[in-house]
């Protein structure tokens, strides 16, 4: 519990890009490999994003931004 916790808490830190990708590199993190090597986005292309939309309760943007990142935040919640 207190993982999912520490997950949500970090994602209502973190601004969400307004790309719709890339708020994992506010941690440091670097670019999508797949993004930067094929220029299309990976599975997990946005799911930072999607979380840190979803904890601000802008639950289009979040979908927007990763379909699957909504659904899994919704399966944390309950």
């Amino acid at each position: 519990g207190l993982a999912l916790l520490a997950g949500f808490a970090l994602a209502a830190v973190l601004e969400p890009d307004p790309r719709g990708y890339g708020t994992h590199q506010r941690l440091g993190l670097p670019e999508c490999t797949m993004r930067t090597v094929f220029g299309i986005p990976c599975p997990g292309c946005g799911m930072t994003t999607s979380f840190a939309h979803f904890v601000r309760g802008n639950w289009s943007a979040s979908y927007a931004a990763n379909p699957a990142g909504l659904w899994m935040a919704l399966g944390c919640v309950t």
